[in-house]
């Protein structure tokens, strides 16, 4: 797993056909975003609109055991076509939306 978008094991939620969907994506490259399992488990994922309008993921995951870390990416897409998510542009905010979550307090 990468520390950026490209290797990442993403949880993906958007709109389709007027419902709100959540789905899993290996983002292998910056041209290829295809829906994929993931190399982790995961169970219950869901996605619902919150009063403020945003959309919000909920799921279970099971961590790898020993992990001290993951490295976290967030994006706003671009759009969604025929269920396919499109690419959202590459400008620095878009680089830079990546930081880590620390499981093990130091």
């Amino acid at each position: 797993m990468g520390i950026g978008m490209v290797g990442s094991q993403a949880l993906v939620a958007f709109k389709d056909k007027g419902f709100v969907v959540a789905k899993t994506y290996n983002i292998s490259s910056y041209s290829s975003i295809v829906e994929g399992k993931l190399s982790f488990e995961i169970w219950d994922l869901e996605a619902r609109v919150a009063n403020d309008g945003k959309m919000v993921i909920y799921c279970s995951l099971k961590i790898p055991a020993g992990a001290k870390k993951l490295n976290q990416v967030w994006q706003v897409g671009a759009a969604v076509s025929n269920g396919q998510l499109m690419k959202h542009e590459l400008g620095k905010a878009n680089l830079g939306s990546m930081g880590e979550l620390n499981l093990v307090e130091t």
